[in-house]
């Protein structure tokens, strides 16, 4: 998996991550929701906000992230 996701809230603190990707071709069936683990080529880099840190609010970067089938 490889990409970028502004991740609204508790992106800093969390070991998995809901995501739609898109798998195939055009329109809504060439979209996957998938269950991506913090692993190794998934980072985290905190966002600063105007509220506050606890939100942890972040940007997600998937380099060539291992998604199991």
């Amino acid at each position: 998996m490889n990409g970028s996701k502004k991740w609204i809230t508790n992106g800093l603190f969390c070991d998995y991550f809901v995501t739609a990707v898109r798998t195939g071709g055009k329109g809504m069936s060439g979209i996957s929701l998938m269950l991506i683990e913090r692993s190794e080529g998934l980072k985290t880099i905190p966002i600063k906000t105007s509220y506050s840190i606890a939100a942890g609010t972040a940007y997600v970067i998937m380099e060539n992230v291992y998604v199991p089938l």
